[in-house]
């Protein structure tokens, strides 16, 4: 459970399926070019969700600071625009946190954690963060 709302007629409660959702919704733009990965082996995960099987995600949502963070690695397509990518989640995402479910986004870090070429996966870690006080942030690691 990720958060409880009273009411004059009952008692809301926000789980986390209800923010997955959300997620799900904000990759639909890029559906077939990025995918959420398990961070420790996104080799693997491509070849998991490849073959149709419903796969591991390594997203990390909690309640912080009175409001919502989330960690979501990625992987993508070469010749993507990182920066088009990760902001177009993030912006998705954040309105959607805010109008949908009434959260403050304390912060949403996007991990791009490889890109998909014809011969496989490429390693990155470049880092798109968000919080509703310091705006977008990308960062290579």
């Amino acid at each position: 459970m990720i958060n409880k709302i009273a009411t004059d007629y009952g008692v809301i409660t926000i789980n986390r399926s209800a923010v997955e959702d959300l997620i799900e919704e904000a990759l639909l733009p890029w559906k077939g070019s990025v995918f959420e990965c398990n961070y420790r082996d996104q080799s693997q995960e491509m070849i998991i969700r490849l073959a149709g099987y419903q796969s591991y995600r390594d997203t990390k949502i909690e309640e912080l600071d009175g409001g919502i963070f989330i960690r979501m690695p990625i992987v993508m397509k070469f010749g993507l625009s990182i920066k088009d990518v990760t902001g177009s989640i993030i912006e998705s995402l954040a309105g959607q946190l805010r109008t949908c479910l009434g959260f403050e986004v304390t912060g949403i870090e996007v991990r791009v954690t490889g890109m998909i070429y014809k011969g496989g996966i490429t390693k990155r870690n470049i880092i798109a963060t968000y919080s509703d006080s310091e705006g977008m942030r990308l960062r290579d690691e």
